[in-house]
């Protein structure tokens, strides 16, 4: 995850939680940043949803990532946005056949 996504994730919780003073604190922002930067910003955003939707408490970093799905193990690495593009039409192809 990117620091502009970061920075957005920040956002989102700020809505969820106007009064955390969590989100003031840049040592705390960045020990967040440092965990949660090895996940996409899609995964963050949707833990951060349904925490939000479950607890009126500013999360825990460790109750975030346990609503993050897990990370692909037994993979080198992550597909990237490129990688999934270029699968994307070999699966709707399989989608379409079947049907």
């Amino acid at each position: 995850m990117t620091k502009d996504e970061r920075s957005k994730i920040y956002s989102l919780l700020s809505k969820f939680y106007p009064s955390a003073k969590q989100l003031k604190d840049q040592a705390a922002l960045t020990a967040y940043g440092l965990v949660l930067e090895k996940y996409t910003y899609e995964d963050v955003k949707a833990a951060v949803i349904e925490y939000a939707s479950k607890s009126r408490y500013f999360p825990h970093i460790s109750e975030l990532v346990k609503n993050i799905r897990p990370l692909y193990s037994g993979c080198a690495q992550r597909a990237t946005k490129e990688d999934l593009a270029r699968m994307r039409r070999f699966i709707d192809k399989m989608n379409s056949e079947e049907r």
